[in-house]
């Protein structure tokens, strides 16, 4: 299996860092984040005290991996559910933090959002970053999206809405949507092909249509090699080649992680700048 290009990002408050190459923050996207900050002050309650957190993470030691039982296991969600974003505040901000300087969302998008968890990413991307499209979230707790439906009307966003689900089995109609996104997902999928698959058949098809997901890696992975795994298997699901990316971080539990991205269309901060029209 030939190795695929890894393009290093880091991101900084005054822009992002594309190899040797640094681009800075456009004014929209300065005033965006700015927006995105005020949002999670409005919303967020404070972080998670240090027993909290404890009290959560040895909850979650009951359930056996994250493919099983937690996931099905309805209790978990509901006791759980209205704190998660608290406690994974630092993945919730990097995530916005690459959609809004890499994925080149437009104000009349439909997005379709994977894994939409307790929403507050995908109201606010319906609220502000597309107002004139969609964002459909797709997440397979009940309790989860109940937060994301109960944030919506305090904040009066119609263009949003989330629909219970699987994301191997996405239910809703071919062709309907311009963009994908899934974050901190597709690495814990059994069968991931499927929900490529999944995600192909949703995806209209025209060259605006694209794809954009992050994940971590395992400690081991080594990231050309993972790279082209994930290449082969878009490849296999009909979508077209990724553009790759990488970055270090932490998760919410402070842990040093390293994160490969898959896009498509490319990134539009490296794009080549449109030439001028002679007048």
């Amino acid at each position: 299996m030939t190795p695929v290009e890894v393009l290093p990002l880091k991101l900084t408050a005054k822009g992002t860092t594309f190899g040797q190459r640094f681009i800075p923050l456009t004014p929209e996207q300065t005033h965006l984040e700015k927006l995105w900050r005020q949002f999670l002050k409005e919303t967020l309650g404070p972080e998670l005290r240090q027993e909290e957190r404890e009290a959560l993470e040895r909850v979650m030691k009951k359930f056996n991996g994250v493919t099983d039982q937690k996931v099905e296991n309805p209790f978990f969600w509901e006791s759980w559910g209205p704190t998660w974003a608290e406690y994974s505040r630092r993945n919730l901000n990097r995530g916005f933090l690459l959609l809004n300087r890499l994925a080149g969302i437009t104000k009349d998008q439909r997005i379709i959002s994977l894994g939409a968890g307790s929403g507050w990413q995908e109201v606010f991307l319906a609220q502000v970053l597309c107002p004139q499209g969609s964002v459909i979230g797709v997440d397979y707790s009940f309790h989860m999206i109940k937060q994301g439906i109960l944030l919506a009307g305090k904040r009066e966003v119609q263009n949003v809405c989330f629909t219970l689900a699987k994301v191997e089995r996405i239910p809703l109609p071919e062709g309907m949507a311009d963009l994908a996104i899934s974050l901190h997902l597709l690495d814990l999928i059994p069968d991931v092909l499927k929900v490529l698959k999944e995600v192909k058949r949703v995806l209209r098809n025209t060259g605006r249509a694209g794809y954009f997901f992050v994940f971590p890696l395992s400690p081991g992975d080594r990231l050309p090699e993972k790279a082209a795994v994930w290449q082969t298997r878009l490849i296999e699901s009909g979508l077209r080649p990724s553009h790759c990316f990488s970055l270090s971080g932490q998760n919410y539990k402070g842990r040093s992680i390293r994160l490969l991205g898959l896009t498509n269309p490319p990134l539009p901060a490296l794009l080549p700048p449109k030439k001028r029209k002679a007048l």
